[in-house]
Parts: C-alpha cells; sequence; structure tokens
C-alpha cells in the first residue's frame, strides 16, 4: 500500500447550502466535513502549509486523503480486446445514406462544421450484406443483436432497409433482433408505418419544438419551406394507427438552440397529447468541429433553471408530474446513475495502472460502418477522423487502432492523472478530428466543460441527497410486473361504510374532502373500487393486484393524498344483510399501511352512543381509529330486510349535527356540514403532516406583512450566498445572469421560506417561471399570511 502525502491529498472541495464537501477521489466517495476541515484543505490545496484538526485526523485513519495517482496508462479492458471484438459484437449501426431531404442549419453534414458533408454516396446492398454477415460472425456470445439504420435520412433509403432486415431474419434465425433508426420523421408514410410496426422498431424522431421553431432550423433541401407541418401529419396518423406501438416505441430526440428561449419547446412538447407518454432526449448544437461559438442567451438559462427547480420539487410531490419538462427527464436518469456508479466504484484506492472514465470498448459498446464500409466507434465521431478509422469491411478490425482509441488517455495522460474527476471523465473520441497531431489540443480543450459538469452533478446530487430523496427508483414496468408488494410513501386515507349500499356515499366524501385539500395546495388522488379489485380465485392476487393499483396511482399522479374508496361494509347489519362483512377492507390493510380512516355510518341512536365500540372494530381490523362519519340517514332495518336491500330514510343535516354535538366523542364528524367537514379536513392533514418530513416549524411571532422582503433576501443570501446587491435586484430572476441562482438553491430557498413563514406553496404560484423574483416570492407569501 501506498503512503499518505498529508500535504497534498487526491481530492476536489466544493460547497453547497447545506455545508462543505470533499471528493475523495482515490476512494471515489463523497463526504460532509465542517467548514474548519475545508478551509484548511483548502489551504494545503493552494500550496500553504496548515496543520490538521481532529476531523482531518480521523479522515487519514479511515483510508480517505491519499495523494495515491495512476502512473501507468492501460485499461482493464484492453487484454479482453481480442476475444471481444470476435465474438462480443452486438450493436451495429448502419449508415445507409450519406445524403438527407432536410438541411438542418447545426446539422454535423451541414457544411458548418469541420466534418464531411452531405452527400450523394449510399450504401449498397452488397456493402450491408457484408456488415451484417460481420455481426453475425462476431456475435457468437450473444444471444440478442441490435441493428440500427442511420443517415443523413436513413428513409431515403427504405428498400434498402427492407433488404437488411430479411437478410437479417433468414441468417440469424438464432438470435433475437431488435432493430431501430433515427429520422426526421418527414418520409414516415403509411406503408413505412406498417413496415416498422411489424419488425417492432425503436424509433427515434428528430423535432425540436412548435412550428416557428423546427421550420426555423430543419428545412428541406433547396427549399425555404419548413418541415413541421408533414412531421406532424405523419405523428398523427401514426398514434391513431398504432397507439400503443406509439407510445412505447417511438421517441424523440430535441435540439434547443441555446441562442433562443427554452419554453417555447418545453410548453409545446408538454400540452401537446402527441407526445403524452413519450420519452425525450435533449440535445444541445454540438460545439464539437463548429466553425463558430455556440452562443447562449440570459433567458435560456433562466428558463432551463427554473423547469429543473420544478423537476426537483417533483421528487418530493410538491409539483405534478404532468408539469415536468419532458426534455429534462434524462438528467433525473444521469443523478440516479450517478448515484449507482458512485456505490458501484467505490475503492480503496486508485490503482497503480489504470484508465480514467470516459471511453467506451470500440466496437464492442456499438459498431458504426459507414456507407463505404469503414468501420468507426461510434456514429458521434468525425468520418474524417484518421484517429477514429478502426477498420474495414474488408480487413476487419485494426486491433491496434482500437486499443489506441480504448487507451486514449494516453495523448492526455500528465494533465488526467492528475486530475480530480479522473473516475468521472466523459471525454472520448469523438473530440478527436481529421489530424492526429490536433487530437491532445482537442481532448484539453473540453476539459474545463466537463470538470463544471462533474460539479454541477456533485453539487445537486448532495442537495437532493441532503434533503431526503432517496435516488432508488424502479421503472413503472418492473414495479408492476414484480411479484412482491411495493411500498407506497404516499399517505393512504381509506373510506369506507360500516352498512350495506352506501357506496355512493363513500365517493360522495371522497370528493367533498379532495376539494377541500386541492384548495390549500394538496393533490389528492381517488381509487374507486373497480380501479381495486379484480374477479380473481385467489385471496393472494387480489391483496397483490390492489397493491400494485394503488404503487401505480402513486407513480403516475405523484400525489400527497390517495384516497381508496374501500367496496363493501365492515359489519353485517343481520343475518340477511350482512354483505361482504369487511372482507374488502381487511384485504386493503393486507395490501397497504393504512394511516387514517373515515367511516360513514347512518343515523342511530344505539350506534352513535357506542361510536367508540365502532372504532375498536375499526382497530381490531386495520389497526388504526377512524373518524366517524354521520350521513344524513337513517335505516329501516325491518323494512331493508324484508326488501333484501338497504332501505334509507333521508334526514335533515342539522338533526345530525345536533345529535353529534349532545355526544361527547371529538372523532365524530358530518360531511354534510361545511363547518364539520373542514374541521374534519384539518384534522386529517395534522395527523398526516408527519409525512411532509416532520420538520418543526419556526414560529413567527406578530410577523409584519412589510418585513416579509426583508426575510426573503435574508434567507436568499444566506441559502444562495449571494454577494450581489440582491436588495436592488428585487424583480429581477434570480436565475438570471446578475444573480445567477441554481435550481438546487432555489429547492433550499423554497423549503426554507415555507419552514420560516409557516406556509405552503401551492401549484399555482409556481407554475410560472417568473415565481422566482424576490418581489413575486415576497408578494405569494404575502398572499399566504393575509389568508
Amino acid at each position: 500500500m501506498r503512503q499518505n502525502d498529508k500535504e497534498n491529498p487526491f481530492i476536489h472541495l466544493f460547497q453547497t447550502a447545506f455545508g462543505y464537501y470533499l471528493y475523495d477521489v482515490n476512494t471515489n466517495q463523497i463526504i460532509k466535513i465542517k467548514q474548519d476541515t475545508y478551509e484548511r484543505l483548502s489551504n494545503q490545496e493552494k500550496g500553504y502549509k496548515t496543520d490538521t484538526n481532529e476531523e482531518i485526523e480521523i479522515l487519514y485513519e479511515n483510508g480517505y486523503l491519499k495523494n495515491n495517482k495512476v502512473q501507468n496508462v492501460n485499461h482493464p479492458y484492453t487484454e479482453l480486446l481480442p476475444y471481444a471484438l470476435e465474438t462480443k459484437i452486438h450493436i451495429l449501426i448502419l449508415q445507409v445514406t450519406q445524403n438527407c431531404n432536410l438541411r438542418c442549419d447545426y446539422c454535423l453534414y451541414s457544411g458548418k462544421y469541420n466534418t464531411r458533408s452531405h452527400q450523394n454516396k449510399r450504401m449498397n446492398f452488397s456493402v450491408a450484406k457484408e456488415a451484417i454477415d460481420f455481426l453475425k460472425e462476431h456475435s457468437k456470445e450473444k444471444r440478442k443483436v441490435y441493428i440500427a439504420f442511420y443517415g443523413g435520412e436513413p428513409l431515403l433509403e427504405f428498400e434498402l432497409i427492407k433488404k437488411c432486415v430479411t437478410y437479417a431474419e433468414n441468417i440469424m434465425k438464432d438470435k433475437e433482433i431488435e432493430y431501430s433508426m433515427t429520422t426526421n420523421g418527414t418520409l414516415l408514410s403509411p406503408v413505412v408505418i406498417e413496415y416498422l410496426k411489424k419488425y417492432k422498431f425503436k424509433i427515434t424522431v428528430s423535432l425540436d419544438g412548435p412550428k416557428e421553431v423546427q421550420d426555423r432550423s430543419r428545412r428541406f433541401a433547396n427549399s425555404d419551406k419548413g418541415s413541421f407541418d408533414v412531421i406532424i401529419e405523419n405523428l398523427k396518423y401514426f398514434r391513431k394507427r398504432y397507439p400503443r406501438f406509439y407510445n412505447e416505441n417511438v421517441g424523440f430526440n430535441s435540439v434547443i438552440s441555446t441562442e433562443y428561449n427554452f419554453l417555447c419547446s418545453d410548453n409545446y412538447f408538454k400540452e401537446d397529447e402527441l407526445f403524452k407518454n413519450s420519452k425525450f432526449v435533449l440535445s444541445g448544437i454540438s460545439e464539437s468541429f463548429s466553425k463558430s461559438k455556440v452562443l447562449v442567451s440570459s433567458r435560456y438559462v433562466e428558463e432551463e433553471q427554473y423547469e429543473i427547480f420544478k423537476l426537483f420539487l417533483s421528487l418530493f410531490s410538491r409539483i405534478d408530474k404532468k408539469e415536468v419538462s419532458l426534455l429534462l427527464t434524462e438528467y433525473l436518469r444521469h443523478l440516479i446513475n450517478f448515484k449507482q456508479k458512485l456505490e458501484n466504484g467505490m475503492r480503496n484506492e486508485l490503482p497503480i495502472t489504470g484508465h480514467r472514465s470516459g471511453p467506451c470498448i470500440p466496437g464492442i459498446t456499438r459498431l458504426f460502418v459507414n456507407a463505404e464500409g469503414d468501420f468507426f466507434p461510434c456514429e458521434k465521431v468525425s468520418e474524417l477522423s484518421k484517429s477514429c478509422k478502426i477498420g474495414t469491411l474488408k480487413e476487419g478490425f485494426w486491433r491496434g487502432k482500437v486499443e489506441n482509441l480504448l487507451n486514449i488517455e494516453k495523448i492526455t495522460h500528465d494533465e488526467c492523472c492528475n486530475c480530480w474527476v479522473y473516475s468521472e471523465c466523459t471525454n472520448c473520441a469523438r473530440h478527436c478530428d481529421d489530424c492526429i497531431a490536433h487530437d491532445r489540443k482537442n481532448i484539453l480543450d473540453t476539459c474545463k466543460q466537463v470538470r463544471n459538469s462533474v460539479e454541477e452533478t456533485f453539487k445537486d446530487y448532495t442537495v437532493l441527497k441532503e434533503l431526503g430523496y432517496d435516488f432508488c427508483i424502479k421503472s413503472e414496468e418492473d414495479i408492476l410486473n414484480s411479484t412482491e408488494k411495493e411500498e407506497i410513501n404516499a399517505p393512504i386515507l381509506a373510506i369506507g361504510n360500516f352498512w350495506i349500499d352506501a357506496q355512493n356515499e363513500s365517493l360522495k366524501v371522497a370528493e367533498l374532502i379532495c376539494d377541500q385539500m386541492a384548495k390549500i395546495g394538496y393533490r389528492v388522488a381517488i381509487l374507486l373500487e373497480e380501479e381495486l379489485i379484480e374477479n380473481v380465485p385467489s385471496f393472494s392476487n387480489n391483496i397483490l393486484n390492489i397493491n400494485k393499483r394503488i404503487k401505480k396511482c402513486e407513480i403516475e399522479e405523484n400525489p400527497d393524498l390517495i384516497i381508496v374508496v374501500v367496496p363493501g361494509n365492515i359489519v353485517e347489519v343481520s343475518d340477511k344483510l350482512c354483505g361482504d362483512s369487511g372482507t374488502y377492507l381487511y384485504m386493503l390493510s393486507q395490501s397497504i399501511s393504512i394511516d387514517s380512516m373515515i367511516v360513514n355510518i347512518p343515523y342511530f341512536t344505539e350506534l352513535l352512543q357506542e361510536s367508540q365500540n365502532v372504532n375498536n372494530e375499526i382497530e381490531r381490523i386495520v389497526g388504526i381509529k377512524a373518524y366517524i362519519n354521520v350521513l344524513p340517514k337513517y335505516l329501516d332495518i325491518a323494512v331493508s330486510e324484508e326488501e333484501g336491500r338497504a332501505d334509507y330514510l333521508t334526514l335533515s343535516t342539522n338533526f345530525i349535527i345536533d345529535k353529534i354535538n349532545k355526544i361527547d366523542d371529538e372523532r365524530l364528524y358530518c360531511s354534510d356540514d361545511y363547518e364539520s367537514l373542514s374541521s374534519l379536513t384539518m384534522q386529517i392533514i395534522d395527523e398526516l403532516s408527519s409525512y411532509a418530513g416532520n420538520n418543526e416549524v419556526q414560529e413567527i411571532n406578530n410577523i409584519v406583512i412589510e418585513d416579509v422582503e426583508e426575510k426573503v433576501m435574508e434567507i436568499i443570501k444566506q441559502i444562495g450566498e449571494k454577494d450581489c446587491a440582491i436588495d436592488c435586484l428585487k424583480n429581477e430572476s434570480l436565475f438570471g445572469e446578475k444573480i445567477k441562482m441554481r435550481a438546487r438553491d432555489m429547492l433550499v430557498v423554497f423549503f426554507e421560506l415555507e419552514k420560516q413563514f409557516d406556509i405552503c406553496f401551492t401549484e399555482d404560484d409556481i407554475k410560472d417561471y417568473t415565481f422566482v423574483s424576490i418581489e413575486k416570492i415576497s408578494a405569494c407569501i404575502k398572499k399566504h399570511l393575509n389568508k
């Protein structure tokens, strides 16, 4: 084991609104530290000799703060390459044409980049056939392979694609084949769509936004005509003809120009039904090989940060997922993957011999074959690059070139081995151009951007983690298809009936509670009998089904509260009016944890006087006490038994309230009375308040409305640590170029404001991105305080 160097630990320091942190490069861990420790280590980084403190000594004792660095470059997969290149190829990307029917301003082949331009070169079938043969011969240890069609615009060569699919199906009957393509969508005719559906293609359509955005940059070749109208008509037909296939197999890639605004495209995709269940990948305009600098407008940054802020709020159920940007969901997946990578990458120290992160395994991760039959590691690299060409169909892989790209760190090892991003770097071969001598400069030119991006990830991750987000998200499909019950995070309020034939009353009460809670900013979901119970013979299967349906509701609606309307009745009235005698309530209690319950009972003198016995029965079944909601109805048991169904006599609400007031039981209510309903709703909110984090609210005594702005600025300065004179920028966006607050800081400010002022912001408050100015936030707080 190599020795520690207490003068120069290999670390990176950063801070957030929650405190000070170090990223220990050797162990690949993020550790929260005290301010004094942060300052001492910071001085060490700057070259000053500094004494240690107790925390630093403890860090040393636990194996942190080592100075070890990788000395020899050799990717751990290098020795496996000869075997893998022979048997593990499984993703083949065929460039069926270098031509396109559109001319997009920011396309890598538009002539505005130092790469190839659009040409009439097309892949002939003999080349395609040879490439598919190559895939077959070099995928012997793979049961599933992927064939993707790329351009230019691949559907210009639809007939060639059909020949390729037929050939692949014929020669690889023993393998599962998944087909995919990236298309501009203009050639998705009914005939093409039928074919893609038949072979279950995964399709990525390039679409940037509404008509004015799409047509600004994506126009037909030799014409000023935009492409939007044609694409949308094709997509509408596609969705109408095969709605399920469209939802599951069609995704979108959006290139959003940072020179303009963000919300124009974002709002369009959120609001149009055509994209309701679609997956999006957001791409920026590439700067690699660009002949001009990519501009970023202040408005774009403001709007993007605000949408990230809303994305973060949705993780804590503070905003409906329907309000979250479709273009930014990929960033959440990035954070979840980062957390997983951090955990999987834990180690004692860096190895003596190794390689930084970043490069894929050329040919193995994917193999791109261009129209002429040349090999490249992927479709994103420059086809003019001498470094990136790794073989041909005639000669196979040039193993030396593959090994060089895999060990790309050798070009910049002196810089890489001393860089704190060593294990988180994303630099790869796509930065290599047509001249090997330029590769070093091109790679190093991107380093600052990579470091900034990784630090932003570190900060977002630590803030979300400090706020309690666990990043443990399974896909909806995995959750719903598993054979185990899922934990329900949202609190559950069950509403059931003590006696039979009162189902409509339960729904009515649920809707009244929902309306009351919506007025104060709560999102409530209601689940009915038909959404819960299936006619299956297995009792255990019904329990599992109920659990899955409630979990599905939680995933899709992200509510603050789920109200479950319990089918049937809890007790039998008589031998002739037994109903289900609490079977459904028991099943519900076995499928989830019920947090609160309302039981509807009709008026019956003896029953009211024995309300405690009613509660005891509920507690016996589900383990909690219930609120008793007395219905203004009298059940005539004799008539009901005679007719075989419940016979109710309608009473007045005042009559019921008068009877309730004469009984000493604080859990008796009547939802037909507004005051009683409001009291019941607040009782439920108080009971379930622990689900908001169980934080103690700091009491604000005798708050003066005029002082709100000062308090808001104080919190922003404290959390955002802004040195600028924000008191002169009250109407400026906190995300704007003058204040430059990040989404994570605004998230902390948001929760701190609620805590300090004892308020709850609603979705309506925060839907508009103009919310994030001191002036607007203060006005919003005053509105809540005045209530």
